[in-house]
Order: structure tokens, then sequence, then C-alpha cells
């Protein structure tokens, strides 16, 4: 009986909240909920064909107390090895204005993610969708393996 194998994708993710600003920042803080994800790929539908992406939209991003002036947060990620496309969108936004989606790579800079955060309300969020994809060209299985990212959300200045 032949084993079928699944590709599998696992996201650590950090969030670390840094702020520029003039005058006293200790106050403001960014907290994400929900912990680790874990999307995995399954075998594709068609032979030889790409496996359908995988999409996950339970964690939610929230940010206290803005400084004066209007303030962004931006995306990058930390990941040794990468195989498989992941990518993060900002949904269901409150104080701020939504990025395009981003495509998360290795060694890439931090790219804006949400922008516009004003002072009023004192808080703000955001739904994170996480969707993952493994095009057929990056291989079997079997040695592919698994992608670990550190997916870092950085809060500064605009």
């Amino acid at each position: 009986m032949m084993r079928r194998s699944r590709r599998k994708l696992s996201l650590l993710i950090v969030a670390l909240a840094l702020l520029i600003t003039q005058g006293d920042a200790s106050a403001q803080f960014m907290i994400l909920t929900g912990g680790d994800i874990t999307l995995t790929l399954g075998l594709p539908t068609v032979p030889g064909g790409d496996p359908a992406p995988v999409t996950n939209a339970s964690r939610r991003l929230i940010w206290l107390f803005p400084p004066n002036g209007v303030s962004k947060i931006v995306v990058s990620t930390a990941i040794i090895s990468q195989s498989f496309e992941l990518y993060v969108t900002p949904t269901a936004i409150r104080n701020g204005t939504a990025m395009p989606t981003v495509q998360l790579t290795q060694g890439m800079s931090p790219v804006d993610f949400i922008r516009d955060i004003g002072r009023r309300p004192w808080f703000g969020r955001a739904t994170l969708s996480y969707r993952a994809e493994a095009p057929a060209e990056t291989g079997s299985t079997n040695n592919q393996g698994t992608d670990v990212h550190t997916v870092i959300y950085t809060w500064i200045a605009q």
C-alpha cells in the first residue's frame, strides 16, 4: 500500500512592537492573538498540478494607545530556507488602512502592512489572513518538508 505524503508549511509567528516617535512612547504596545499556525498543503487534485492553496484567518493583531501623529505597521519574515510561498493580508481593519497582500520571502525588507493609524480611537485591530501555496515545480514532498517562518510585525512612525 502506497502512503500519500503531504506538504506541510509551519508558521512560527512573533509580534514585535517598535515605535519611533517623539515624546513618551512607553504606553504603546501591540498584541498578536492566537499563537503559532500550521498550514498543511495536500496533494494536487490534478496529476502534476499545484496543490490547492490553504488559508487561515484566525489570528488578530491589536495595537493600543497610538502615539501622537500618524503611524504604521510593517511586516517581514525570518526564515532559514524557503520552499513554499506564504502570503499575509490584513482584513477587517479598525483604525488604519490595509495595504495589499504581502508575499513573505526569505531575506525581504519590511513592507508596509497597515498605514494611517491615528491617535483616535485609542486602539486598532486587524484580522490576519495567511495563505500558503506550493507550485508543482518546488519538487516532491519528500525533499521539501516544512518551512518555519517567524513573521515580524513592527509598529513605527509614518
